[in-house]
């Protein structure tokens, strides 16, 4: 007789950072093409772009992720 032992699995939500400091492609690509005080006057922007992008944002998305378009038919 062969027995299963079921275990509870418990995994905290999906949680994202900043998207503009966790991508470090992003990040190196700028470093190379930009000039260094362009990257400088705009990195600021930048940091808060991504933190705007990976938290109230994507807690929007989540929020209304049930939200489907429906299509409507136009009347003429």
């Amino acid at each position: 007789m062969r027995y299963v032992l079921l275990m509870a699995f418990f995994q905290p939500p999906t949680a994202l950072g900043n998207q503009f400091d966790d991508d470090t492609l992003l990040v190196e690509y700028l470093e190379r093409t930009l000039l260094p005080e362009v990257l400088a006057e705009k990195r600021d922007e930048y940091r808060e772009l991504g933190e705007l992008s990976g938290e109230e944002l994507y807690r929007e998305m989540l929020a209304d992720r049930l939200n489907e378009p429906v299509r409507v038919r136009a009347q003429l």
